[in-house]
């Protein structure tokens, strides 16, 4: 899986590094892994190249146009694409890779999953209630951090991996998202305070010395996959709106009805487009 040492999936990976594979879930990385040896198949194959820093231009732009020569779908080229960027990025050669995906000469089509979602905020109560009584039945610390978590995400508008996984330092949320970018959230509201609060008490009660919402027994996939399957069985789904998700774009939505600028939400959710805005706000 890892690669001969010093061949080319072997540098693209190192230069991803492992940072990746513990801020998101295993899906989301196995999809990266596969665009990865996709990408370096190609560009050893058709340029012999040895090094991935010397990835040009030419190279990205040729790779885009064989893949949908080959009749590969929208969806899978924007997670190329997505792929492509971050390693571009880690390689310090952002440039080589066109911001937008029209640019490779693709566009991904609208789909369900790119529309904005209307969090049902009478059932999302609903289901916070039900993580309360569940830590009340069990005491158990990471239905403890649950709560916490589920306070995080509607107040800041974190990923669900993300409310496990952020710190709080001084008044700032400090959250490592997508790809390893890093961001640092002042608490502003009264809503942001106190989750942070939160954060911060219930981090020392289950014995987290990094001030995650991870117990010290649990691995943070382990975490996530507990979060994930109690929301769902607390009727936290897609189709009900009340996902852990739709807390994400609730946030969006909020913020931007009071006047925070597309670029301002952007870097608060952790994407570097401002264009994707508009999959969270109508």
């Amino acid at each position: 899986m890892a690669g001969k040492k010093g061949s080319l999936i072997h540098q693209a990976r190192q230069a991803i590094g492992k940072l990746y594979s513990r801020t998101h879930s295993e899906k989301s990385t196995k999809a990266l892994q596969s665009s990865l040896k996709t990408i370096t198949s190609y560009l050893k194959k058709e340029y012999g190249l040895q090094r991935i820093e010397n990835i040009k231009p030419h190279m990205v732009q040729n790779f885009f146009q064989a893949r949908q020569e080959a009749g590969i779908s929208p969806s899978q080229l924007g997670k190329d694409a997505t792929t492509f960027r971050l390693l571009a990025e880690r390689i310090g050669k952002q440039n080589i890779v066109p911001r937008t995906n029209p640019k490779l000469g693709f566009s991904r089509t609208t789909s369900d999953r790119m529309q904005p979602k209307t969090l049902d905020r009478a059932a999302a109560e609903g289901i916070r209630a039900r993580l309360v009584e569940r830590y009340e039945k069990t005491g158990r610390p990471e239905d403890r951090a649950l709560v916490a978590a589920y306070d995080l995400r509607a107040a800041f508008g974190l990923r669900a991996g993300e409310s496990i996984s952020a710190h709080c330092n001084g008044n700032k949320l400090e959250v490592v998202g997508k790809g390893g970018k890093f961001r640092s959230l002042p608490a502003v509201t009264a809503e942001q305070k106190q989750a942070l609060a939160q954060l911060q008490a219930v981090s020392k009660e289950i014995g987290n010395v990094n001030g995650k919402l991870i117990p010290p027994e649990l691995s943070q996939q382990q975490m996530y996959d507990h979060q994930r399957n109690t929301i769902a069985a607390c009727n936290g789904t897609k189709a009900a709106n009340t996902n852990m998700h739709a807390a994400r774009h609730d946030y969006a939505q909020r913020e931007k009805a009071a006047g925070v600028s597309d670029k301002q939400l952007s870097e608060a959710l952790g994407h570097g487009r401002e264009n994707v805005v508009g999959h969270y706000t109508p």
